[in-house]
């Protein structure tokens, strides 16, 4: 019972980031486009059939119907599940470091805070130091997640795990437009700056009040030195409009910490200069979003 809510939990968690995935895809190809979000329905872009719902499932509906539209049979293209799958990934491992490793980030970042860690670890104790019986045991452990603690505990994972969600997937967007066009649109790099900006609130007022203007600074800090660092840079980063740049150096800032926003940016700008001459195409974007990937993987797994 102690393992199998929070198993859940990952579970439900990881379906949700691959549907927030799954959404990202639309935005990627209609906002650009210049196209309602909402109308028309979901539908193949080259015959102009409307998706079935059964079909809609996130990554594993691309691969049931071997990467071609039910209706006209030509092929999908291979980014639709990649992005679902890159943005259930960052749930994935948010949710079960949290839920299940007890990781609350580096103490540079804005979403760390060591009261969760302290919830997190007392809560474990409790559960590993039952020795009853069978029956008490499943008694005790049912009535503990059904306290207020435990609902305190789960309340946190949930905000935290939504905070890097749209952050990383923001990140993800504006990589993928910025790659396709060689710029994003600047209605999508303001609801970039919009998603940060909802991360920092819900990051904040999640948390006890005594730490409330320590954290706003981190968060402030880490997103300055991050836009610093991309505006260092701009000169080598193309034609990339320089909001662009900023809010994606902010995100990174936000999400590698105050002591890796600055370093790490300068680093992160300089392989997309280098992608960039190889490739003839804008990387700086997806850049930013692979190296957030990874440094949260590596430190979600303790690696680092």
């Amino acid at each position: 019972m102690t393992t199998f809510l929070p198993s859940a939990f990952v579970f439900l968690t990881t379906f949700i980031g691959a549907s927030i995935g799954s959404f990202l895809n639309v935005v990627i190809w209609r906002v650009p486009e210049k196209m309602s979000l909402v109308s028309p329905p979901s539908h193949c872009p080259k015959c102009g059939s409307r998706v079935r719902w059964f079909d809609n499932v996130p990554v594993l509906s691309w691969f049931i119907l071997r990467g071609k539209c039910r209706d006209c049979k030509k092929p999908i293209s291979g980014r639709y599940p990649l992005v679902e799958a890159l943005v259930g990934w960052v749930a994935f491992i948010v949710a079960q470091a949290l839920l299940l490793g007890n990781w609350t980030g580096w103490q540079s970042q804005p979403y760390y805070w060591e009261d969760y860690a302290n919830s997190a670890v007392a809560l474990t104790s409790a559960f590993d130091s039952e020795s009853t019986s069978l029956e008490q045991q499943e008694l005790e452990s049912a009535s503990s997640f059904a306290d207020a603690e435990f609902l305190g505990l789960l309340r946190s994972t949930v905000v935290l795990v939504f905070c890097w969600v749209i952050t990383v997937g923001s990140v993800l967007m504006l990589g993928f437009v910025e790659w396709d066009r060689g710029g994003s649109p600047n209605s999508l790099c303001f609801a970039a700056l919009t998603i940060l900006i909802i991360a920092l609130l819900a990051t904040l007022f999640v948390n006890v009040p005594e730490v409330f203007w320590k954290r706003l600074l981190t968060f402030a800090g880490c997103a300055c030195l991050g836009a610093l660092g991309t505006f260092c840079c701009s000169p080598i980063l193309g034609s990339c409009g320089k909001f662009e740049i900023l809010v994606l150096g902010a995100a990174w800032g936000v999400g590698s910490g105050l002591f890796l926003a600055f370093p790490g940016v300068l680093i992160v700008s300089f392989l997309a200069w280098a992608l960039r001459r190889r490739l003839q195409r804008q990387t700086f974007g997806l850049c930013v979003f692979f190296a957030l990937t990874v440094l949260l993987t590596l430190e979600c797994f303790g690696i680092i």
